[in-house]
């Protein structure tokens, strides 16, 4: 390869991961607000399926009334590694009265630019090694 092939193909990647990193803070920006991340919980978990949108919104997070505030965006508590977050949060079951912690993860799919997302319920486990 010569040398402006080399940089090209460097200016193209940091490109990619710009475009990446951009739309993660859009989409963390747009899902801290309840009234939106209501819906996905409406729709996605059991325990919300039967509230309405209004009612989701008391149980999530621990934040001011319109948006989210994540616990943490990065876990090390298996010593020598760390796992990074997009979004944790603390939510309220509706069933139970306990909390659950939620990980909402933004992808961008096999598909160029289909974007994804998980939700997934962690459990805090403390590990003592």
């Amino acid at each position: 390869m010569e040398k402006s092939k080399i940089q090209e193909d460097i200016l193209t990647k940091a490109q990619q991961l710009s475009e990446r990193m951009a739309y993660a803070r859009s989409c963390k920006r747009l899902l801290c607000n309840k009234q939106i991340l209501a819906y996905l919980f409406k729709e996605f978990i059991e325990e919300y399926k039967q509230l309405s949108p209004e009612e989701i919104v008391k149980y999530l997070g621990n934040g001011t009334k319109e948006t989210i505030a994540y616990i943490s965006n990065h876990d090390v508590c298996v010593r020598g590694t760390m796992i990074s977050f997009d979004m944790l949060f603390e939510a309220m079951l509706p069933s139970r009265n306990q909390s659950q912690l939620f990980n909402i993860e933004f992808q961008m799919d096999i598909i160029e630019r289909l974007p994804t997302m998980k939700i997934c319920r962690k459990t805090s486990k403390v590990f003592d090694a």
